[in-house]
């Protein structure tokens, strides 16, 4: 099985509350879990994190979320703590500002490791 997390949280130091910015209509955030979900290959997409108004947006529009602990330093601690409540063999990290993501990038990633 194969899980995307993307870690998200509103206290941003650069840009604060940067994942639910609209871009077109949408959060920002939502584009990004869009778009992962168009990878082949993905199973389940999540989102991880520590703020309630993440959690709600993701729910509201028929995603996946964890929340997380509000402590942890890096976005790779928060992927962690969420695949302890996810399922999944292979993990992909896709950071929640890439409204362009590119899902082809993600099966290209998978591929080899779903050969092998």
């Amino acid at each position: 099985m194969v899980t995307v997390v993307i870690p998200a949280r509103m206290a941003s130091s650069r840009y604060p509350g940067k994942p639910l910015v609209p871009i077109l209509g949408l959060p920002m955030l939502e584009h990004v879990r869009r778009r992962a979900l168009l990878a082949q290959g993905v199973d389940l997409v999540a989102v991880a994190t520590c703020d309630e108004a993440i959690m709600q947006s993701v729910i509201s529009y028929g995603g996946n979320a964890v929340m997380t602990k509000s402590t942890h330093d890096r976005c790779t601690d928060r992927v962690a703590e969420a695949m302890m409540q996810l399922p999944g063999e292979i993990i992909v990290m896709v950071n929640g500002d890439e409204p362009l993501l590119v899902p082809l990038a993600i099966t290209q990633v998978i591929t080899p490791l779903l050969k092998n």
